[in-house]
């Protein structure tokens, strides 16, 4: 039989719930960039106004580019919190450094 160690975590229930809303949001997020994916593949089958297609493409494009990068940080520091939650100095190391 071997035994299992249990670690406390540094991180209380409603920091763990937070962690859940910020992945939340990030799914909604990508779930947006994928809606007007969609809408632009649609617009693009339909032969609509080349200009501007090519107009609405590129507004999308700077977008999604600004939110892709935002969600990556977002992501990353939900990923450390989580993969952190049981080393409290590390955690308050990371928050520190910004």
């Amino acid at each position: 039989m071997t035994k299992s160690k249990t670690k406390e975590l540094a991180l209380t229930a409603n920091q763990l719930k937070e962690q859940g809303q910020r992945l939340t949001d990030a799914m909604t997020r990508v779930a947006m960039v994928k809606h007007f994916s969609n809408t632009l593949m649609l617009a693009m089958n339909s032969e609509a106004d080349r200009a501007i297609l090519l107009s609405c493409l590129n507004n999308f494009l700077s977008q999604t580019y600004d939110q892709m990068d935002s969600l990556y940080k977002e992501l990353d520091n939900i990923a450390y919190s989580l993969l952190e939650c049981d080393n409290p100095e590390e955690l308050k190391a990371y928050k520190e450094r910004g």
